[in-house]
Order: structure tokens, then sequence, then C-alpha cells
């Protein structure tokens, strides 16, 4: 099932999954990495399994305003893990090179 941090919202109700959990799983590590804290935060387990189902996190420019908005978009727009191409990456405005 996963760390309960990176489950997704499918994971969490129960339900049968597919590759997009991995790319839910990468989002919240890219959160983490933008915004420097976790997008759900709690000390117990079923609270976070809560707050993934029931609420959004914070927009990572309110945290960390020095980021770009176009980053916080691309952070969020991935629908498939092909999407995750470094081609696809650098629609970021050229904000990053790989």
């Amino acid at each position: 099932m996963g760390t309960t941090l990176y489950r997704s919202p499918e994971q969490a109700r129960g339900e049968v999954t597919e590759q997009r959990v991995d790319i839910w799983a990468l989002g919240v590590v890219l959160y983490e990495m933008l915004a420097g804290v976790r997008p759900f935060k709690s000390e117990y387990e079923p609270a976070v399994v809560y707050s993934i189902l029931n609420e959004d996190p914070e927009f990572i420019t309110r945290l960390r305003p020095e980021t770009p908005t176009a980053l916080e978009r691309a952070a969020d727009r991935f629908q498939s893990i092909a999407e995750v191409q470094p081609d696809n990456l650098m629609v970021v405005d050229g904000l990053w090179d790989i």
C-alpha cells in the first residue's frame, strides 16, 4: 500500500489502482522539493488520509513566493508518466535545463 503520505486518493479509498498512483507520489515529492514542507500534514495516519481525500494542499507560491508560478503549474499538470519526460519538463519557459 505504501507510505500514507504518498498514497493516492484511490489507494486511500481502497480502490483498484493503476499507474497514475506513481504520478501522484511523484507530485507529492515535487511538492516537498518546491515548498519545503509536506502537502498533507498530521501526526496521525487517519488525519493524513482525510486530508488527501478532502483537502487541497497550500499553493506552493504562498509558502515560497519566489517560486515561479509556471513551475508550480508544471508540478500539477502531468496526467501520465509518459508526459514526465525532459522535453515536456522544458515547457516551463526555460526555468530549468535537464
